[in-house]
């Protein structure tokens, strides 16, 4: 079951075939309520850290509980891209920690578009940052940009367009250093430019 912010970006790394081929039977959104009525023993959640889905799933496993089978399901839980203390938490309070075999993270920090693009594809960054005051995404894109630093080596020039992607740049200078990313060898990539 995928947070359905995430349907779009997961189908550029894994086309519904791929995931076909591993046996999922199919894909559905999360929602509060009953799950979907297939007979499936395993029931993989994925999702971003979001305290709203954290209750639908608490939804969806409380439901399935009370139908009283002994044919029980399988429940797996995997954030994307990091876990998040205040949603295990959520988690926890609603009853249904315990009932999660595995929680754990899938490290997808940034979408390919084309050969030269690349997106968090964070559609509530705006909302939490703006209007919420939540700079989490900000500290999320900047190791975002350090996996890539990793991955290709120091990127020269980074240039950040807008007062947040200033303060991605400062972060993940900091981070690089404090890591040892890249070192002083030019990398692949001569340049990125980061738009709020």
């Amino acid at each position: 079951m995928w947070d359905e912010s995430l349907t779009g970006p997961a189908s550029l790394i894994a086309k519904p075939s791929f995931l076909k081929d591993r046996n999922v039977v199919k894909m559905f959104p999360i929602k509060p309520g009953d799950l979907p009525n297939v007979e499936v023993r395993n029931f993989i959640f994925i999702t971003r850290p979001n305290l709203q889905l954290m209750n639908a799933i608490a939804s969806n496993i409380h439901s399935d509980e009370r139908k009283n089978r002994v044919y029980r399901k399988n429940f797996y839980l995997y954030f994307l891209p990091a876990k998040s203390l205040l949603c295990e938490n959520q988690l926890k309070s609603k009853g249904v920690f315990g009932s999660i075999k595995i929680i754990d993270e899938f490290k997808c920090q940034l979408f390919p578009f084309d050969s030269d693009v690349v997106s968090m594809e964070y559609n509530d960054a705006y909302r939490e940052l703006y209007v919420e005051g939540d700079l989490t995404c900000l500290h999320q894109s900047a190791k975002a940009l350090c996996t890539l630093q990793k991955l290709y080596g120091r990127i020269p020039k980074i240039v950040g367009k807008g007062k947040f992607s200033e303060k991605v740049k400062e972060l993940s200078k900091t981070m690089t250093l404090n890591e040892g990313v890249g070192g002083h060898d030019k990398g692949t990539i001569d340049q990125l430019i980061i738009m709020d």
